[in-house]
């Protein structure tokens, strides 16, 4: 993955976030930024290309100070994780395999004279072959560019005093050269990888970097 689609991996998905300005990076002095609102990532933009500039009333005005205030955390290795599933919907590709249909709207049934059909083009399925560039069909909505399973049911991870959403750990860990380091309180924890590095909010903060405002 080169250091832009890296990047863009740490954006909003704009199936499940309204935010525009969070679906694609942004420039800020040296640095392209992105955010999804749990976590933040920023690479030298000189190495990443063009994309749109720093707007004050839509971009987190807060994101070099959250940056300035992590740089304190010593780096080290990413704790041990338990085993954790991949995305059942893209097994870890971030792409989707199926689509919904688009003639039952996903039902897989559809009704005429008070009676209930099977769908014909997806045979009662509900879903389809994703097809390449068709409104960002391929890609994984399910897991928020993790590659790794994100629902209700997963159990936060304890990181020392902080607890972080297990998706987001095993991503970081497929990152190359990752580094961790915990945050303080409710402070967010601070990664560092090759050619960049990023902020990772804990479970436990109610206003995430979506809910300051900026």
């Amino acid at each position: 993955m080169d250091a832009r689609a890296l990047l863009q991996r740490f954006c909003a998905l704009p199936s499940r976030d309204p935010r525009a300005h969070l679906h694609t990076p942004w420039l800020n002095g040296p640095y392209a930024y992105a955010s999804n609102g749990h976590w933040m990532a920023r690479m030298p933009a000189a190495n990443v290309g063009d994309f749109p500039a720093f707007d004050p009333d839509k971009h987190p005005r807060i994101a070099t100070a959250l940056f300035d205030g992590a740089a304190g955390l010593v780096l080290g290795a990413l704790p041990a994780l338990p085993p954790i599933e991949r995305c059942p919907e893209c097994d870890g590709t971030l792409k989707r395999a199926t689509a919904d249909c688009a003639n039952c709207e996903g039902s897989g049934v559809f009704m005429h004279d008070g009676h209930t059909y099977d769908c014909k083009s997806c045979n009662g399925a509900g879903l389809v072959p994703a097809m390449a560039g068709v409104d960002g069909d391929t890609e994984c909505d399910m897991c928020a560019r993790t590659g790794y399973q994100m629902d209700a049911v997963t159990l936060p991870i304890a990181c020392g005093s902080q607890r972080f959403q297990p998706a987001y750990l095993a991503a970081l860990a497929d990152l190359p050269g990752i580094r961790f380091a915990n945050g303080i309180g409710n402070n967010a924890a601070r990664f560092a990888f090759d050619g960049g590095e990023g902020l990772l909010m804990p479970c436990d903060v109610v206003a995430a970097l979506d809910g300051i405002r900026y």
